[in-house]
């Protein structure tokens, strides 16, 4: 009985021997895994910091062109800002031609290109005794020199007859050159009315105003 309690103590021994080292085994196997693990993480994560960095830096270069880029588009807004932008009226008298005598008067709309210059557009209506018309022009004012006007018109003729017969409807463009005192050029063609002779016609006028 002696001996085969002695054996089995022995062989208990034995296999918890070979237990201890199965389980030193399987600690040595989790920590070596456990340090790959470990290194390959640490890869990445130097990996993700490299490529933020080159993403951070592409993040900034492009911040850089955008501000540059809205700068420069918002350059011609300001420059067209420091423009001053002016309204003024039109009026005045004007006699001959197939108006006869005639008023009118309109608005300009001008900006001044240097503090002594001014360019811009006009809106014009006339009443005369034998024909009236609508206006629509540019502009020029420059110191120490005439006020240049330019309008393309539609002129309808009527009541009193002139060189033109009433009742005809005419295209035409006029230019104006003075200050207060002034003449008006122009030239009218047709689009309706059959009175013979009044096809197209030249006019020349003497102006008071503005």
């Amino acid at each position: 009985m002696a001996r085969r309690v002695g054996f089995n103590m022995s062989t208990r021994d034995e296999r918890g021997s070979e237990e201890e080292m199965r389980d030193q085994r399987r600690k040595h196997d989790c920590g070596y895994r456990h340090t790959r693990r470990c290194r390959s993480a640490q890869h990445v994560l130097s990996s993700l910091i490299s490529r933020s960095g080159s993403l951070s830096s592409i993040f900034a270069v492009s911040w850089h062109a955008s501000v540059a880029v809205l700068a420069l588009a918002a350059l011609p807004s300001i420059a067209a800002a420091q423009r001053a932008t002016d309204y003024g009226p039109l009026y005045g008298v004007r006699f001959g031609s197939a108006q006869h005598q005639s008023i009118y008067a309109g608005i300009a709309r001008l900006s001044r290109i240097t503090p002594d210059e001014q360019t811009g557009t006009t809106l014009e209506v006339e009443m005369g005794r034998s024909a009236g018309q609508v206006g629509i022009g540019v502009m020029g004012i420059a110191p120490m020199a005439a006020e240049v006007r330019m309008q393309l018109v539609g002129l309808r003729t009527w009541g009193r007859a002139t060189d033109i017969a009433p009742g005809q409807d005419y295209v035409g463009v006029e230019a104006q050159l003075g200050v207060i005192v002034g003449v008006s050029v122009g030239y009218y063609r047709r689009i309706r009315g059959n009175t013979p002779g009044d096809g197209h016609f030249r006019g020349i006028r003497f102006v008071i105003g503005v």
